[in-house]
């Protein structure tokens, strides 16, 4: 997709003056008024305008910089452009490497998961190359002797924004960010995902990169230690412009945190999870308590706040989610943590929760995700979910019980099923479970009801990432399973499937939905053929669902469920209407019939990234993981996806 610009001509215009008993035309020496520069063509004003919607993407690059030259340019610096290396992939070639260089100059993201301990690998040392090629090209532009930029005169704004590196995402183990931290000074945000354990000197990260503006730590499999101290003497009384700090599975002291937090009057995300106490220490390092008087004292008002201790209850919910920051709207719980308790005073608020994430909870989650899918249905509000930790229950989303499996032995949760109020959700990261007999785990009914809930309740889906490990072979990726119904989620920029532990073999019609070439004639008939072959499939669906409706004797689930209290909320009658065939081969038919017609369909036009059968680190092109689902030619696919990215990186 590239851009275009136009621009209007000014048409030269006299006034004429008129009183009632003469009429002159006069012409000023001086320039029009209309060459005076106006609020809204001023740089520094409409840079503190953009400054506050620099965090919607979709905004900034569907509107804003389309509207003319002058805004473009000045958004430069705040559009996103991602990069993606992982340096183990099969995939790799020096051709994608050169690419991933070219572009990096441009680059405000970088996403580098990295498996190389000791920095053998040839891209890695590559890459970090680049980034000393990076760092120069940032010092000269903080250079005030350097020459100035060349401007348009049309405009008076700079025909090149400075563009530099601002957000990292590195998944490392071993020397690799010690190599590359004092290449990071142009960082306003890091996020560092250890795999194992490691010691990280805070006082060193804070000292290379003094923009940050967000700093997350975490590890995976063991934990990080960040010993003292976290602010260098000389720089106590200095301000640093932190506004977000994530540690999770970290041990330190917590008077150092106390120090920091002297330095971060700007802080407004503080979470601290699953926090690791040393095996030398005789009594636990951190207090609640403490860190609230602290907070007090330093007057530091969070729009977020989490507090953990690895393998405890979480202490004191009313305090933290009424007191600390009451008028929050992001959350972070662990799963266990989000009790029936928790749920009442967050709707208790009254319930604008925005934001809800579920992290590693470290013990099991005896109700099976109960509470999070019944504050689901009462969370209107909600936009953003990440819970890949817990668990939602395909049962909970049938809400016509056409797929009840028996359960499995010593397995009694309520299944109560619901419709979830989220319907302008963008977020979603959850782990998908059911409780059935695992003799069952191939039926595609299953499938059915979590791809069409899923793409009926939440059509505004931006990032979608579903994971399910346990099953074999796992959720359906054939044409009858019903993935094609997130074609419907015309909102979609990334899709992630984590399924079984297999991968499955499918035909190239089962998925070529996905691509342009599935809209040609020749894609069309084949999924046509299949639909002929669904005959004696349709006719056991039909006669398995007349056996159902006999045996209700005129009873309605769907009407009983909005009547419970625990789940009661308004649900639009066209959405359960939409909702009546759910789990049906025929619903299946019915939406590859308009897929097929003359109407048509267009599938995911602002998608940018497809995972199938990839660990949670990896992300790839659509093309890429496009092909990882099935052998299929794709050349229009890869065309469309590297123009896209093209556009953005020049």
């Amino acid at each position: 997709m590239g851009l275009k610009f136009f621009s209007l001509g000014k048409k030269k215009i006299t006034a004429t003056l008129t009183s009632s008993s003469t009429t002159t035309t006069t012409t000023n020496d001086k320039a029009p008024a209309r060459n005076s520069p106006r609020a809204l063509q001023e740089p520094a004003i409409l840079n503190r305008i953009f400054d506050h919607i620099q965090d919607d993407s979709e905004t900034l690059h569907q509107s804003v910089i389309l509207v003319c030259r002058q805004w473009y340019y000045l958004n430069q610096s705040r559009i996103r452009r991602e990069l993606v290396w992982v340096d183990d992939a099969k995939n790799n070639s020096s051709k994608s490497f050169d690419k991933l260089v070219t572009r990096l100059p441009q680059a405000t993201m970088l996403k580098w998961h990295s498996s190389d301990p000791q920095l053998k690998n040839k891209y890695t040392l590559k890459l970090i190359q680049a980034l000393e090629g990076n760092q120069d090209r940032y010092q000269q532009s903080r250079n005030p002797t350097a020459a100035p930029v060349a401007s348009s005169k049309k405009s008076k704004t700079p025909l090149k924004n400075d563009r530099h590196l601002s957000h990292l995402e590195l998944t490392y183990s071993g020397l690799l960010f010690l190599k590359a931290l004092p290449l990071l000074q142009s960082l306003t945000s890091l996020r560092l995902l250890i795999v194992g354990s490691d010691t990280i000197r805070l006082v060193a990260v804070l000292a290379a990169c003094p923009n940050l503006l967000s700093l997350q730590l975490e590890s995976t499999t063991g934990t990080i230690q960040l010993p003292s101290p976290w602010v260098s003497p000389p720089s106590n009384t200095a301000l640093l412009p932190l506004q977000s700090l994530i540690l999770e599975n970290v041990i330190f002291s917590q008077s150092e945190l106390e120090s920091l937090l002297k330095s971060t009057p700007h802080l407004k995300v503080l979470q601290l999870r699953n926090l690791r106490d040393s095996a030398n220490a005789s009594a636990s390092l951190y207090s609640w308590h403490g860190l609230v008087a602290q907070l007090r004292t330093l007057q530091i008002s969070l729009r977020s706040v989490h507090f953990s201790i690895y393998g405890q209850p979480m202490e004191d919910e009313r305090e933290k989610v009424l007191v600390v920051a009451p008028r929050s709207s992001e959350w972070a719980f662990r799963s266990f943590d989000l009790t029936p308790t928790v749920s009442y005073y967050l709707r208790e608020i009254p319930n604008f929760v925005t934001t809800l994430e579920l992290i590693a909870s470290g013990r099991l989650d005896p109700g099976h995700g109960l509470e999070l899918h019944q504050f689901l249905c009462s969370s209107p509000h909600l936009l953003h979910l990440k819970a890949t930790q817990s668990v939602c229950l395909i049962e909970r989303m049938d809400i016509h019980r056409r797929w009840s499996p028996s359960s499995r032995a010593g397995v009694n949760v309520d299944r109560t099923a619901g419709i979830w109020a989220c319907r302008n959700l963008k977020t979603l990261h959850i782990r998908v479970h059911n409780l059935g007999s695992p003799v069952i785990q191939d039926s595609p009914v299953r499938s059915r009801i979590l791809y069409g809930y899923i793409s009926r309740v939440l059509p505004m889906l931006q990032d979608l990432y579903l994971y399910e490990l346990e099953n074999e072979p796992g959720l359906s990726l054939d044409l009858f399973g019903g993935m094609c119904f997130f074609a419907r989620l015309q909102h979609l920029e990334s899709f992630r499937l984590g399924t079984g532990k297999n991968d499955q073999m499918v035909r190239p019609g089962d998925i070529s939905w996905m691509v342009a070439s599935g809209r040609t004639k020749l894609s069309k008939s084949e999924r046509g053929e299949c639909v002929l072959t669904w005959q004696q499939l349709l006719m056991s669906d039909n006669a398995q669902e007349t056996k159902r409706v006999a045996s209700l004797n005129g009873r309605d689930y769907v009407g009983e469920l909005y009547g419970s209290s625990s789940v009661k909320t308004h649900i639009e009658p066209q959405l359960i209407a939409s909702l009546s065939q759910l789990g049906l081969l025929l619903d299946v038919k019915a939406w590859v019939d308009q897929m097929n017609s003359k109407q048509g369909y267009i599938c995911w036009p602002k998608l940018k990234f497809l995972t199938v059968y990839q660990p949670l680190t990896s992300t790839f092109t659509l093309a890429k993981g496009y092909t990882r689902v099935g052998k299929v030619a794709a050349s229009d696919l890869d065309s469309r996806i590297n123009d896209d990215i093209g556009a953005m990186m020049r």
